[in-house]
């Protein structure tokens, strides 16, 4: 196994692992990763938020926004991302936009398929923010 596929995963153990620790999954406690009715692994987005503000995160596809969650400052929360964005392979691009004002931070488009987590870092400065795709 290459180094970056074991710092991959060591990254996406840890990422799962604060998720089912803290119970930040949306729902009644649910799982961080589920399958629905289609088979379809249900993805979930780990956002770490470094800014000093609290955060709301979308994803956005063509003009519109679907709002994932809020993210408290210094906080890390894990949120779902719509079935249908990792059903169809659709690229989207994910979206913090600060609850007390200010230009929002837009990722570039990515794409996320069956079996992937997404980890987002919305940083102070949020031009600094970014994404990472990790293979479960």
């Amino acid at each position: 196994m290459s180094v970056r596929r074991s710092l991959g995963a060591v990254a996406l153990a840890v990422a799962v692992a604060a998720c089912a620790a803290n119970g930040t999954s949306p729902g009644s406690g649910a799982a961080p990763v589920a399958f629905s009715k289609g088979g379809v692994r249900q993805a979930v987005v780990e956002v770490e938020n470094f800014n000093w503000q609290d955060v709301t995160i979308y994803a956005v596809h063509l003009n519109s926004r679907i709002r994932l969650g809020m993210v408290t400052s210094m906080s890390k929360q894990c949120l779902r991302l719509p079935e249908r964005f990792v059903a169809s392979g659709t690229d989207f691009r994910l979206l913090a936009d600060p609850v007390g004002g200010g230009a929002p931070f837009v990722s570039e488009n990515i794409r996320v398929r069956d079996g992937q987590a997404v980890a987002f870092s919305v940083q102070n400065l949020l031009t600094l923010s970014s994404v990472a795709i990790w293979d479960r």
